[in-house]
């Protein structure tokens, strides 16, 4: 199976979503689906987070109406958290959220997820507030419709990559592994692929080696950008790791990545995500890169032209 060596990407908006992807990055897609890339210009804010799924949904809906989605929770200074909230300038869509209790299991999930998507909602991911365990939606304006499926976590890299490609070939691209309480201690986790049933989108997948170093990432994410494959994150099986890409056949954009120290406050990071939005980077994550580890704060652009499913 897929499992996580070290946390090579921590995602602002990876939200205690249970999986077994080494960074979450083809993802739960939590900031992906939520914040449209774009070749547009962004800016971000902070906030103090809820406590409770209810005000949850107040301040997320609050912040859509004015085109800021919910980016995730994070600590920066190591005491105090907060919530960001970001928004590209080049989007005129607003967003809307609601949550519901996590369901029990990946089929019951996908279940839930086929009745918020034929609504227009997609899955960013889950969240626990107090004792409330929920599992969290966002629509943006517009006519999206979205379709979702689970399969058994592949056993080997290869079959896992084939099933990817399969699924992605239907128009439906990987959005992460989904981890569910068999009982025992024991864990049953499944992929979990979403269809935007409005578009046409078709995906397919590569692999390729990992990196060590700043400059590898930069030189081979950069590399398979201008081919519009997008990083989406590293998979291990039996120890062996691959970094993963994903393109979007139906289109011809290309990714171009920077990388930065991380911040290490919410100022700091409010500072440096705002300077590199202006340059039109999205944030993407903080990388961890050879041994020891040296971590980087990654940002993604894409040119040529504009994502609006946000699977990519």
């Amino acid at each position: 199976m897929i499992l996580s060596s070290k946390p090579r990407i921590t995602r602002l908006w990876q939200i205690l979503v249970l999986l077994a992807l080494a960074c979450s990055a083809a993802h739960a897609q939590l900031f992906s689906s939520a914040q449209l890339l774009q070749d547009s210009t962004y800016e971000y804010r902070s906030l103090t987070p809820a406590t409770t799924a209810a005000n949850f949904i107040t301040q997320a809906n609050g912040e859509g109406a004015n085109r800021f989605v919910f980016a995730g929770n994070n600590i920066f200074d190591g005491a105090t958290a907060v919530s960001i909230f970001g928004r590209a300038a080049a989007s005129s869509a607003t967003a809307s959220y609601q949550s519901v209790p996590r369901p029990s299991s990946a089929a019951n999930l996908v279940t839930v997820l086929n009745a918020q998507g034929a609504l227009g909602f997609s899955y960013l991911g889950d969240n626990v507030f107090g004792a409330e365990f929920v599992s969290l939606m966002v629509k943006f304006s517009g006519n999206d419709v979205f379709s979702y499926v689970q399969l058994p976590l592949a056993v080997n890299q290869a079959d896992f990559l084939s099933m990817i490609n399969a699924q992605g070939a239907n128009g439906f691209a990987f959005a992460g592994n989904v981890g569910f309480d068999a009982g025992g201690g024991n864990f049953v986790f499944s992929s979990l692929f979403v269809k935007n049933t409005a578009r046409s989108d078709v995906f397919s997948y590569e692999t390729g080696a990992i990196s060590n170093s700043g400059t590898e990432f930069l030189a081979r994410a950069g590399a398979q950008g201008l081919r519009s494959f997008r990083y989406r994150g590293d998979i291990i099986f039996g120890g062996a790791a691959s970094a993963l890409y994903v393109k979007n056949a139906s289109r011809q954009d290309r990714f171009f990545y920077d990388l930065a120290t991380p911040a290490t406050s919410t100022a700091g990071f409010i500072t440096q995500a705002n300077a590199q939005g202006t340059r039109r980077y999205l944030f993407e994550g903080s990388v961890g890169l050879g041994s020891p580890t040296v971590f980087w704060a990654v940002y993604v652009s894409v040119r040529d032209l504009v994502l609006v499913s946000g699977f990519e």
